[in-house]
């Protein structure tokens, strides 16, 4: 797609009335997302010649840093511009509408109907490194025939639903030579969906008083100098996390259908969300928005991002990171936590009371 823009980028400056020259291996100009008046400002790398092809970069205000270095962050700021960015708010125009606009005035069409996939597909090609190897590469069936314990029983006695165990296929690792034993296994997938390619592990064990650790207080509790000898939870090493945000391939057909996306920190929290009936959740992995997560989830067409954090110091910084990250990007609606710990500690009826009205308001059905 980048080198097909690259390609119409006479049309698209007539479109936009953008005055560029060609420069070497790149049209420059004022930059016409901040309106500058640096002729030089704007660099965008053409199809003769360079390595980044498609590419732009605004070398005063660093505007590409906004929206996104790639052609299609191009054509979303400069429909942004177009629908008053910058001077009458700060509302950005969404990937889905670039990828309309692209459609309508260049062509350019997906060879797929499935346009959740296509966006998967865009998104491998342009935010993660073509060259990446999982160490971890299963397909659905082999996760389900690797020697776990189906359903697992631990997130069982806490509540959540069968169905709900079985729809995230979480099992248990009963293997002592494992690294992940005694925990409950969650599986990680890539952004289509059709390949593990990481986990985490809940150990079943419950915090220890003594040691700050979660092992089996049955057992000799270790030195308190090793209180992370058993963490809480435990990743794949090679989970390209930064690039990733769980329940993507399920929720990004319901994230374009209500233009809304639930961000929250754990997993668990994902799956009291699906069970109370929104199902557009996703999990940062923790209490951070990387750039790369984020320029995933621009891809999604949401408008609004409703952040459900979690009831502790930590959650502070999550809740923060997001909206510094996307305040230009999207609406924010931003949870203040009623309950003692998460979101997934709740029942559904809370879960419900909380969050009906907002998703009420901002979706757009």
């Amino acid at each position: 797609m980048n080198n097909i823009i690259a390609e119409n980028i006479e049309q698209i400056c007539d479109y936009f009335n953008i005055k560029l020259s060609m420069a070497g291996k790149c049209y420059i100009g004022k930059c016409p997302i901040h309106k500058g008046d640096n002729p030089t400002a704007f660099n965008f790398y053409h199809t003769r010649g360079h390595s980044t092809i498609g590419n732009w970069v605004c070398n005063t205000h660093e505007c590409h840093n906004i929206f996104g270095n790639n052609s299609l962050g191009l054509i979303r700021a400069l429909l942004s511009v177009k629908n008053g960015w910058g001077k009458e708010g700060d509302s950005q125009k969404s990937f889905a509408e670039a990828v309309k606009w692209c459609e309508k005035h260049l062509g350019i069409k997906y060879k797929s109907g499935n346009r959740t996939r296509d966006i998967s597909n865009v998104i491998n090609r342009l935010y993660v490194k073509e060259n990446l190897k999982y160490k971890i590469n299963l397909s659905n069936s082999q996760y389900l025939n690797s020697g776990l314990v189906f359903p697992d029983k631990y997130f069982l006695s806490r509540g959540y639903q069968p169905k709900t165990i079985k729809e995230f296929a979480i099992g248990f690792c009963a293997n002592p030579v494992k690294p992940m034993y005694n925990r409950a296994i969650v599986p990680l997938h890539d952004n289509e969906g059709k390949k593990i390619i990481g986990c985490s592990g809940r150990i079943v064990y419950a915090k220890c008083d003594i040691c700050q650790s979660y092992h089996d207080t049955k057992k000799i509790c270790p030195n308190k100098d090793f209180k992370n000898l058993y963490p809480k939870w435990k990743h794949s090493s090679s989970f390209p996390g930064k690039y990733s945000l769980y329940n993507w391939h399920r929720a990004i057909k319901y994230i374009q259908k209500s233009g809304l996306a639930i961000l929250t920190e754990g997993q668990p929290n994902v799956w009291r969300l699906f069970e109370a009936g929104f199902p557009m959740s996703l999990s940062c992995f923790g209490s951070n928005l990387a750039i790369e997560q984020k320029r995933v989830l621009d891809t999604s067409g949401a408008h609004t991002i409703i952040i459900v954090p979690d009831a502790d110091k930590a959650s502070e910084k999550f809740t923060k990171k997001i909206i510094e990250l996307c305040k230009h990007s999207y609406n924010i609606v931003t949870i203040e936590p009623s309950y003692d710990d998460d979101i997934g500690e709740c029942n559904i009826e809370t879960v419900k009371t909380i969050l009906s009205p907002f998703v009420e308001k901002y979706r757009y059905e």
